[in-house]
């Protein structure tokens, strides 16, 4: 009983904070049922008093404090409860006042949110752009919104975050893996030719080995909105790339506005090396020996 009671309440009474307080037709409910209910009380006294002869019309009208006093006794209670209402209009008033204040207070949020997102955007594009003109030689093109809806997943105006998932680091990571199997096998099947060159002195009779590929092999980096590409004619043109490739991801983790970057940046880092050492770095070695 109770529940279908509080049901009924919050469906025929609601404060909406929408629209003005004269407006909310509950208000009125609030104020009109308990005014309702004591006008039928004042009308059943009167009716009562009009039934015991107190009341009649064949009486002249009297004012006199004997008269003002039995009307204020026969009708103390209606009077009392007059009280009721206003007491309802003040609590209605009450309530819209603070729901009014709480979806204030949940819109200024919101504009925080949005605006912190905008902007959080905007500087992080202002970085990309620095980075395109830092490796230029690269030709390097930065996709900002697609990188940045891939580094900052959920992202928006009503959600802002700035931390990026570990997960990033693995799809980066995978990719490098991927390119360098890709440049191993390119060069088991084309082959190195080593070509001696004499110091550039004349004094000095010490001579150094070229190491040149038998047919270029062309490097290409198409990865969450980064592109850049390049063809490369020695083994160390590639290892020099794979170095730009981890500076060019690092200094994106590198961004001001990464609230994580300790963990993303120093677990990328250490996954890279690792990846660098145990794939790359030993290939390299070996074809020079």
């Amino acid at each position: 009983m109770p529940e279908i009671i509080k049901q009924w309440f919050i469906k025929h009474m609601p404060v909406e904070e929408d629209i003005g307080l004269h407006e909310n037709k509950a208000f009125i409910r609030w104020i009109g049922y308990p005014l309702l209910a004591i006008l039928v009380m004042v009308i059943a006294v009167t009716w009562n008093l009009f039934e015991t002869g107190i009341y009649s019309f064949n009486k002249e009208f009297e004012m006199s404090f004997v008269t003002l006093n039995d009307f204020a006794k026969y009708y103390a209670f209606p009077i009392a409860s007059l009280t009721v209402p206003l007491t309802f209009g003040v609590m209605f008033n009450r309530f819209h006042s603070s729901k009014q204040k709480a979806k204030s207070n949940e819109i200024v949020e919101q504009n925080n949110i949005a605006n912190n997102f905008f902007n959080h955007y905007k500087y992080f594009k202002e970085h990309c752009e620095v980075l395109e003109k830092r490796f230029n030689f690269l030709n390097l093109e930065i996709s900002c919104e697609i990188l940045y809806k891939k580094l900052f997943k959920g992202s928006s105006v009503s959600n802002f975050i700035t931390d990026i998932e570990l997960s990033e680091n693995d799809e980066f990571l995978t990719y490098i893996h991927n390119e360098i199997d890709t440049f191993i096998q390119h060069v088991d099947k084309v082959g190195i030719e080593s070509v001696a060159y004499t110091s550039s002195h004349p004094e000095n009779d010490d001579y150094y080995e070229k190491h040149t590929l038998n047919e270029s092999y062309s490097f290409s980096f198409r990865q969450s909105g980064i592109y850049f590409r390049q063809t490369i004619n020695e083994p160390v043109d590639f290892d020099n790339l794979l170095q730009s490739n981890f500076d060019i991801i690092f200094m994106l983790l590198c961004f001001n506005g990464v609230s994580n970057f300790e963990i993303i940046g120093g677990d990328f880092t250490k996954r890279y090396w690792e990846l660098h050492q145990n794939k790359f770095l030993n290939f390299y070695v070996s074809y020079q020996n």
